[in-house]
């Protein structure tokens, strides 16, 4: 396990954030340009979908990790918990609250959370573990 990867991987994101983010402006003038002038998304959606994306690549690069090394407890017990939380909290958010669509990506969001903050301390400790050995 090469520590120096996943800090390349970690700087690869910035700029990909950056770009999604970007993105994020343009999605009304391409739905324009696509679909015509009937449809506009809402900000707040669009925002939430670009979160969505950036958390899932923040997360992905520590669970390909965990995978990899076979360390999947962590990732199983938050994704599971996520999962069954999911679908309730979706119709919590869209339906209760009245968000609509927004909602229901708010509440995957919010499922994906705990793995995306345990996801990079368990990658942390096992490549220090991985060092310990490669140093003894």
């Amino acid at each position: 396990m090469d520590k120096k990867y996943y800090e390349k991987m970690l700087l690869i994101m910035v700029p990909l954030s950056i770009v999604i983010l970007l993105f994020c402006l343009l999605v009304n003038p391409i739905i324009r340009v696509w679909i015509g002038e009937g449809i506009v998304a809402s900000k707040m959606l669009i925002f939430l979908l670009a979160l969505y994306t950036i958390v899932n690549i923040w997360s992905n690069i520590f669970a390909y990790l965990l995978n990899g090394i076979n360390k999947v407890n962590g990732q199983l017990i938050t994704v599971g918990l996520g999962a069954l939380l999911n679908i309730p909290l979706s119709i919590f958010f869209a339906r209760d609250l009245g968000l609509g669509s927004i909602g229901i990506v708010l509440g995957t969001i919010v499922c994906l959370i705990p793995f995306a903050i345990i996801g990079p301390i368990l990658s942390y400790s096992e490549l220090k573990k991985a060092q310990g050995l490669l140093n003894n």
